[in-house]
């Protein structure tokens, strides 16, 4: 099985995994009076829901994916064209690094040539191109130790931006569920809980999104650091140049 493929379905379990988590402790007290209850004994019931918890991980983890790159990720992507969301995580370093290795690329395209494997990138959409260019470049010339390292970190973008969305839906939930229960349309969200600690919950839920995001950006900035830092140097090695007419 590719890395890729199984760094894809592991992501799915863990995420779908701490999603099933929240859903029990924030409504542990809903769950916990039914099987108290319940007079007959209730191994039949964890049997039934330990049957039902890969498939539901699985399920839950691809909503949250598919959320995720809708609400998240394109933001996050965004941290490698604004300084400002870079240092908002903690990342101006990966940031001016990135962008250290991508100037340094686009000056070793020339204006008026092409290599016979680069096609001609028009000035405005230089940098967009030379991203998209080093990222091919890379998967098509780099070792495979080399791919596998470009890979575990990307994939390290994908899992942390997905728990990172997982854990802004919770903090985002607890306050409206709760709202909708005095309303009466819900069930209390963290009954078994004091308001001392809901808010400790939500601070740290806040605090765990932060590092997780930062995580992210990090990740994604350095994958593609890797890529137009080969490109570059592979461009700046005179025996690997082959201009083309």
């Amino acid at each position: 099985m590719p890395v890729t493929t199984l760094n894809k379905i592991i992501a799915l379990f863990l995420v779908g995994g701490v999603v099933a988590f929240l859903a029990i402790g924030l409504h542990w007290k809903q769950i916990e009076m039914p099987l108290s209850s319940s007079p007959t004994d209730d191994s039949g019931f964890w049997v039934f829901f330990a049957f039902l918890l890969l498939p539901v991980s699985a399920l839950m983890g691809a909503i949250v994916e598919g959320l995720s790159q809708v609400m998240l990720q394109g933001l996050l992507k965004r941290a490698h064209l604004n300084r400002t969301v870079a240092r908002l995580f903690g990342q101006t370093r990966a940031y001016e690094h990135l962008n250290k290795w991508q100037d340094y690329l686009a000056l070793l395209v020339p204006k008026d040539q092409h290599y016979q494997w680069l096609a001609p990138v028009d000035e405005a959409d230089k940098p967009w191109a030379l991203r998209s260019i080093s990222a091919d470049f890379f998967l098509q010339s780099a070792q495979p130790g080399k791919l596998e390292w470009l890979v575990q970190h990307y994939a390290t973008f994908v899992l942390a931006s997905n728990l990172a969305c997982a854990v802004a839906l919770a903090v985002i939930y607890v306050p409206l569920g709760n709202l909708a229960a005095a309303l009466g349309f819900w069930w209390p969200v963290l009954a078994w809980a004091t308001t001392a600690q809901i808010i400790a919950l939500l601070v740290a839920g806040i605090f765990a999104f932060w590092a997780l995001c930062s995580l992210s950006i990090s990740r994604y900035l350095y994958s593609h650091e890797l890529s137009a830092r080969h490109m570059a140097l592979c461009l700046s090695d005179e025996r690997l140049l082959k201009v083309g007419d």
